[in-house]
């Protein structure tokens, strides 16, 4: 192509199976620095085939974007020229695809992969919420580190919320890390699309991300929202000094990690409920709860005891008595969102042999659960 037009790329419509097909695309133009790709709302590509884009990526590497499936994101190739790849198995077809190439000059260049491996991070001077975020998409061959600073001593926490575009290819990895107040270094690492909101415990943060050889997704993009005042958050450091409760009456309760839980942990707590007439205790797992493979939670009452490790998923279970132990420890790897369980109490008949009252009882909790702490 050898002026500055957009130029529409496109299969046949359908496309047919059994296909394999290899082209390549120039902008002859001077001063092209990159080519956005912006698909047609009609474009269908069946699952097991696909479409693929290469180009001169980060480091003069090679990058690879593969497409299926249909609404497509625009999507920004460095450079001035690519490749295109085109396969089909021997199943069902669809529309096949349909895109327009609109080369970019320097003056119109968007925050690139180029631009974003030279980005440090930032100092705000002021308490107005921020965005973060990745090229979209990102490239392979990336890494990258940044280091926020909210330069405002009112700020004592960043909250961070993600887009729901969020995704990362599942080899490629978010890490947001910070140090809490006894200095301990705490990282929630981000994979796939499993992103959550989650509150920094300090007014400077650290971004790293990382990407391979591999395909690459969206990326990622966050508000950070600074924080101050007489704001708590129910971090790492409080996880792991409470030790338990007990708790009065018979209403549900929820007990939880903090979010995300940091690596390295080791916390043991004891719950009570201190109704008599409580014979057992029923535990619902809010959806989002979800620990790494490596890290385990472990709850028991009366010699019956519920093992989660390992990738085994949470499900809602009861145990028999008015009072347990939790157990949680994380590894030195990665971390997940942790857990947030609904306790239920459920009441069964009083034995009328039972000389104790409910206020006699409760002192005897209060002392055990004092003692073990």
């Amino acid at each position: 192509f050898h002026g500055l037009e957009p130029q529409v790329i496109e299969s046949s419509h359908p496309y047919c199976d059994n296909m394999e097909v290899t082209q390549h695309y120039t902008f002859a133009a001077t001063d092209i620095v990159q080519v956005r790709i912006s698909f047609n709302n009609l474009t269908e590509i069946e699952f097991y085939d696909s479409l693929e884009l290469s180009f001169r990526g980060v480091n003069n590497s090679t990058a690879h974007q593969r497409f299926y499936g249909s609404n497509l994101d625009d999507y920004i190739l460095e450079g001035h020229e690519f490749q295109l790849n085109f396969t089909s198995d021997y199943s069902i077809t669809h529309y096949g695809y349909s895109f327009t190439a609109t080369p970019l000059t320097s003056s119109q260049r968007i925050y690139s992969c180029n631009a974003f491996i030279h980005d440090t991070g930032s100092v705000y001077n002021n308490v107005s919420t921020q965005l973060i975020q990745s090229p979209h998409p990102y490239c392979n061959d990336l890494t990258v580190h940044q280091e926020y600073v909210f330069d405002n001593d009112d700020v004592t926490h960043v909250k961070i919320i993600f887009s729901n575009k969020c995704r990362l290819d599942w080899f490629d990895r978010l890490d947001i890390g910070y140090r809490d107040s006894g200095g301990r270094a705490v990282v929630t690492s981000f994979v796939g699309d499993k992103f959550y909101d989650m509150v920094v415990a300090a007014r400077s943060f650290s971004v790293d991300f990382s990407s391979d050889f591999s395909v690459t997704e969206y990326g990622y993009a966050f508000e950070v929202v600074p924080l101050g005042g007489e704001f708590e958050v129910y971090d790492c450091e409080r996880f792991e000094r409470d030790g338990g409760e007990v708790f009065e009456g018979v209403g549900v309760r929820v007990i939880e990690s903090a979010h995300p839980y940091c690596d390295g942990l080791e916390v043991t707590q004891w719950y009570g409920f201190g109704d008599s007439g409580v014979g057992k205790v029923r535990f619902r797992f809010d959806e989002m709860s979800e620990i790494e493979y490596f890290d385990s939670l472990v709850i028991s009452a009366n010699e019956v005891v519920q093992r989660f490790t390992r990738g085994a998923r949470f499900h809602d279970f009861e145990l028999p008595g008015r009072e347990f132990n939790l157990t949680f420890v994380s590894d030195g790897s990665m971390t997940e969102y942790g857990y947030s369980i609904r306790l239920e109490p459920l009441l069964e008949e009083l034995d009328p042999q039972d000389d104790l009252t409910s206020e006699e009882e409760m002192e005897m909790l209060k002392f055990a659960y004092q003692h073990l702490n």
